[in-house]
């Protein structure tokens, strides 16, 4: 498994019997601007960093391995597991099923989206329509903070929002984590009027409810 994340020529090598390969997405090709991606930053830096521990000849890495403490191997063990990791929505395939499991993954670890993606006129706002701006201002500030928007040019609009949503924490729905069903109930309890213990709605279409909110960004 780490031979295929670390081996320059991946695949399976002859030197192991374990054919337990991990399949990793090129992020790369996915984000107009990689250079300033956070999370894609960390990953890179954690396998150089590995890198520099791992030893280079395949034929050792067994050794190496049985010498190493439990929860190096965990480590290492969660690293791999991390860049097999798919949630990409593709423009011909929404991968529904796979992004759902995504979202029950990021549920469980507890992961927390704001601290790796912020909404700005470079990442957001400037690819999506005046209409998508003046929703997510009305959705994190209110509607009075989108008034003017709808009389902006785009790129003074996309600025705006940018200033506005600064550390608010609000999120695109393409990159929003699903609720999970006990969240969902204590959001409607929340806004009063609703037994959480009866909800009207399927709550497995949770995700298909917030992409609907903001049609601009899924598409």
């Amino acid at each position: 498994m780490l031979m295929s994340l670390f081996n320059p020529y991946g695949g399976i090598s002859e030197d192991t019997c374990l054919e337990v390969k991990v399949t990793s997405e090129q992020l790369e090709t996915s984000i107009k601007d990689a250079a300033t991606c956070k999370a894609l930053a960390t990953m890179n830096d954690l396998k150089e960093n590995y890198g520099h521990s791992i030893p280079g000849n395949p034929s050792d890495l067994w050794d190496w391995c049985l010498d190493q403490p439990q929860s190096v191997l965990l480590d290492l063990l969660a690293y791999a597991a991390a860049r097999s990791v798919n949630a990409l929505q593709l423009g011909h395939y929404e991968r529904r099923k796979q992004r759902a499991h995504a979202d029950r993954l990021a549920q469980a670890l507890a992961f927390d989206m704001t601290q790796w993606f912020e909404a700005t006129a470079d990442s957001y706002f400037g690819r999506v329509s005046k209409t998508g701006i003046e929703q997510a201002i009305i959705e994190a500030k209110g509607a009075d903070f989108a008034a003017g928007v709808s009389g902006m040019k785009k790129a003074d609009a996309a600025a705006y929002a940018e200033r506005q949503l600064a550390g608010t924490g609000w999120l695109p729905a393409l990159v929003r984590i699903a609720p999970t069903a006990e969240q969902l109930r204590e959001q409607m309890a929340d806004a009063g009027g609703t037994d959480p213990d009866e909800c009207p709605f399927d709550l497995d279409d949770a995700t298909e409810i917030e992409n609907q909110q903001f049609p601009e960004a899924a598409a």
